[in-house]
C-alpha cells in the first residue's frame, strides 16, 4: 500500500474496479478523509471508530482491507489519545492478534510498525510524538505472532531434506516468498531491538 491517495484520484480509478477492488477503494478513501484531523472529529462524535474498525477488518479480510485498517488504528492512536484504550475495551488488540497474522504482507507489516512507532500521516500534526520511540505497546503481540505464524506456516510446506540438497519446497515460488517476507520481519524486529532499549524491554515482559 502506497502512501494516502487524495480523494479525487481514487474516484477516478473507481469506474474500472470490480467489486472486491470497489471495497478496497472506498475502504482507502475513507483512511484519507479520516486522515484530516476535523473530519476524523467529526465521524468520531458520531460514530464509535474502534468498533468500525473491527466491522471494516472482519475475520478473514485481504491483506490490503488489513493494511487499510491498521492505517485508521494508527491515526485514531495519533489524533485520539483515549483510542487506544477505547479499541483495548472491545478486544480489538485481542482480535488484530488472531486476524492480521493470516494476511500479513509486506504493507500490512508497514502499517503494524507505523502504529508501533506512532507514525502516521498525521503524526507530524501532534505534538506528542517522538521519533522512534515505541508509541503502542498494544500491536507487539500481533506482531509476534504475525512473525510466529510465518514461521509455522513455512516449516510446514518443507519437506523432508534429500541427501546434500537440503530442504525443499513443497511449492517453491510460493513458499520462497512467504519465507522472505518472514525473514524480512524477523530482521527488522532484530533491528529494531538494537535500536530501542524499550523494545527489549517489552520483548521481556510479554
Amino acid at each position: 500500500m502506497k502512501g494516502a491517495s487524495s480523494p479525487s484520484s481514487l474516484i477516478s480509478r473507481f469506474g474500472s474496479a470490480n467489486l472486491q477492488e470497489k471495497a478496497e477503494l472506498t475502504l482507502e478513501m475513507l483512511v484519507s478523509i479520516l486522515s484530516i484531523q476535523s473530519y476524523h472529529a467529526k465521524f468520531s462524535a458520531a460514530l464509535p471508530l474502534s468498533r468500525i474498525c473491527l466491522l471494516l477488518l472482519s475475520d478473514k479480510p485481504t491483506p490490503t482491507i488489513a493494511a487499510h485498517v491498521l492505517t485508521l488504528i494508527g491515526i485514531g492512536n495519533t489524533i485520539g489519545p483515549s483510542f487506544s484504550r477505547k479499541f483495548e475495551l472491545i478486544n480489538g488488540w485481542s482480535v488484530l492478534k488472531t486476524v492480521i497474522p493470516r494476511c500479513w504482507d509486506s504493507n500490512v507489516k508497514k502499517a503494524a510498525f507505523d502504529i508501533l512507532l506512532g507514525r502516521s500521516s498525521v503524526a507530524q500534526q501532534s505534538s506528542s510524538q517522538t521519533l522512534g520511540a515505541i508509541a503502542c505497546p498494544n500491536i507487539v503481540p500481533t506482531i509476534l505472532s504475525a512473525m510466529s505464524y510465518g514461521l509455522l506456516s513455512v516449516a510446514s510446506n518443507c519437506g523432508d531434506s534429500r541427501g546434500d540438497e537440503g530442504v525443499y519446497f513443497k511449492h517453491p515460488g510460493r513458499d520462497a516468498s512467504s519465507l522472505n517476507s518472514v525473514l524480512g520481519l524477523v530482521f527488522f524486529i532484530i533491528r529494531l531491538g538494537r535500536q530501542s532499549l524499550i523494545w527489549k524491554l517489552l520483548l521481556k515482559t510479554l
